[in-house]
């Protein structure tokens, strides 16, 4: 299957960076000056972002241990241009192989809280490599080029002013705004961890960008972008660790947040069994909705695959939650899909159809090395007498 948010990526930044690399060239700066700074700074996300339910951007200042696969520093962004190497994926490619995962600092870790928090989970879970929740976020950093005072810039190499200039060409290239980032992934929320102290708004924020309320004493301002994306902006995080805010104070108040504008973050409650005959009506229709929904991406697809891709999905979302569903609700879920109804092609409920179906689903996904898929599938779905249904 085609990944549909990587042809959207491409189409929004491979010419934004190419004219970059161009200006950047035109600026004469010495290899000294450009390996002085650390890699251009591209949106990464998780493998399961596109398909999940809950769709949460990190935003920020973050700029530990960076690089990608060209090298640590902008001089190599710049050689892979002009060798005709450079992908914009690059930043997505470093992000899923390192990532907050082996990074785990304080950056991470408050995010992390708040997603535990809302998905009863553990800081530490959240933080595993192959947790559907990690793997269900975006990453993107306020600044495409790095500031002057971080950690990773080799101040006696460059000048200030030079960095600033850079900067400038960036933001004017469009690599860092919010607009063109909630364009492509289209979150329902953002972290911001970054604010300036003067209360300017921020330069990278689109003009009809809208305040709604502050929280949290002022610690936090609400606001509202593309009329649906909440945007949460908060001091960055090594403000909170000079003893403003602990983690567990930041992940209620994030919560207080969500619930006060009552964000649906997950499909189903934590530790939920779930059955077609004990779901409400909105239940149900929630589930049906967010199926269909994805075979939208799919249309192409032969029902048999596009059949285990959504099984895999809806796996995932059952995982967040340490929930299951029945072998008989999934394919009542899945018969609700359009193309489905439309080839009359559909499960059998009554029949052996629902197990063996899990089954065959789990087996596809075995056999192509996809281990975690494998294991979301059989431990996310039962016979009616609560066994695993792949067995």
């Amino acid at each position: 299957m085609k990944d549909r948010l990587a042809e959207r990526v491409r189409e929004a930044y491979a010419n934004k960076v190419s004219l970059f690399f161009e200006r950047l060239k035109a600026m004469n700066l010495s290899d000294k000056e450009l390996s002085a700074i650390p890699s251009l700074f591209i949106p990464g996300w998780g493998e399961d972002y596109d398909s999940s339910f809950f769709k949460v951007a990190i935003v920020g200042k973050e700029t530990l241990s960076w690089g990608n696969e060209y090298g640590g520093s902008l001089q190599c962004d710049l050689i892979a241009h002009e060798q005709g190497k450079y992908d914009v994926l690059a930043s997505c490619r470093r992000f899923r192989e390192k990532g907050p995962s082996e990074w785990y600092n304080k950056f991470w870790q408050y995010p992390a809280t708040a997603l535990a928090k809302l998905f009863n989970s553990t800081r530490d879970d959240v933080l595993t490599k192959d947790n559907p929740l990690l793997r269900s976020i975006v990453w993107f950093n306020g600044h495409s080029i790095e500031t002057y005072e971080s950690k990773g810039v080799a101040q006696s190499d460059i000048a200030a002013e030079k960095m600033q200039e850079i900067q400038k060409v960036a933001d004017e290239c469009n690599l860092s705004d919010f607009e063109t980032f909630v364009k492509v992934f289209q979150p329902h929320v953002i972290f911001y961890f970054y604010r300036n102290s003067s209360g300017i708004p921020n330069r990278t924020f689109p003009s009809d960008i809208e305040l709604v309320q502050k929280w949290g004493n002022g610690i936090v301002d609400e606001y509202r972008m593309d009329g649906r994306t909440i945007l949460l902006q908060f001091p960055h995080t090594t403000y909170f660790t000079c003893g403003n805010l602990g983690q567990a104070d930041f992940a209620n108040l994030v919560h207080e947040i969500l619930k006060a504008r009552h964000v649906q973050f997950a499909l189903c409650e934590d530790g939920t069994k779930c059955d077609f005959y004990h779901m409400t009506a909105v239940e149900w229709m929630t589930w049906v909705e967010f199926v269909r929904n994805e075979a939208q991406k799919y249309l192409h697809e032969d029902n048999m695959a596009l059949s285990r891709k959504l099984m895999a999905v809806i796996a995932k979302e059952l995982t967040k939650r340490n929930a299951t569903m029945n072998a008989q609700t999934l394919v009542l879920v899945l018969n609700e899909v359009d193309k489905f109804r439309m080839d009359n092609w559909q499960y059998s409920p009554e029949r052996r159809g629902p197990c063996s179906s899990v089954r065959g689903a789990w087996n596809t996904y075995t056999n192509a090395g996809k281990k975690l898929e494998a294991k979301w599938i059989a431990e996310a779905f039962t016979k009616l007498d609560g066994s695993y249904a792949w067995e």
